[in-house]
């Protein structure tokens, strides 16, 4: 249907399988002359599970002379492609970050949007490491765990702690995020204990109330690791490390702590 012919007007133009406007929900006149990202056979069944995932019927992905490329320029403002405007602190507008095939919108190259589903010539967001923060925690304390009578025990359980960070610094969703895990012999890892309930990093364990397992760009998840010294072992270094794993491999600090 040709643009601004309502479907209910008569008489109508002469069919044609050639698309150039449609209307959405709110009767508003979208233009699709760039055609459909692709066609698939709804009656087959892709790898992915899922029926339509088969082989494409035809690719309607841009071509390089296509207008449809850099078509938008990336402005900000009020309901702008590229920008957020708040309205009572709500944003009115969001680019998807990412086009149909995954890569990045707008086009870092140029700064502008393409018309569709595909940004032509992006690439993939970058990945980037994950950082666990701070690399090292040094710390000495008397040894008073697991202490005697109320006075004693709450003293031990009082004992510092250190929060560390793990921080998604790529464009790229960072996951399969596990919880932290102390390492080094076990009787230095005895003088440490992991604090479930201060701790949001990975699936849920006992005492944790947050759980992340994947992480947007510049999100962040913690580790609380406190140090409590024990009575029954001698003063002096007790090094270890905490780690955490996810899809971008192991992230470690070290624990330089101190038994006085």
């Amino acid at each position: 249907m040709p643009p601004g012919i309502a479907d209910a007007l008569s008489p109508n133009p002469v069919f044609s399988l050639t698309p150039s406007a449609t209307v959405d929900e709110g009767n508003n006149w979208i233009n699709v002359s760039w055609g459909p990202l692709s066609l698939t056979n709804p009656s087959v069944l892709g790898t992915d599970g899922n029926y339509g995932g088969g082989a494409l019927l035809g690719n309607y992905s841009l071509t390089a002379a296509s207008p449809a490329i850099n078509y938008i320029p990336c402005t900000t403002g009020l309901n702008a492609p590229c920008g957020v405007a708040a309205i009572g602190g709500v944003p009115a507008f969001t680019l998807p970050s990412l086009d149909f095939y995954g890569n990045l919108r707008p086009d870092p190259n140029t700064n502008k949007v393409d018309v569709g589903a595909v940004e032509y010539g992006s690439v993939p967001p970058a990945v980037a490491a994950p950082t666990l923060t701070p690399a090292t925690w040094t710390i000495a304390h008397a040894r008073n765990c697991p202490g005697t009578g109320v006075a004693g025990i709450l003293a031990c359980a009082l004992d510092p702690s250190q929060t560390f960070t793990l921080t998604n610094p790529g464009s790229a969703t960072l996951t399969g995020i596990t919880n932290g895990v102390l390492g080094g012999t076990a009787a230095n890892i005895a003088n440490y204990t992991i604090v479930p309930l201060l701790s949001t990093c990975g699936p849920l364990v006992p005492g944790q109330v947050v759980s992340v397992t994947s992480l947007a760009q510049n999100a962040t998840c913690t580790i609380t690791v406190q140090f409590k010294p024990l009575t029954g072992q001698a003063a002096g270094a007790k090094p270890a490390t905490i780690s955490v794993t996810d899809a971008a491999g192991t992230q470690t600090s070290t624990l330089n702590g101190t038994a006085n």
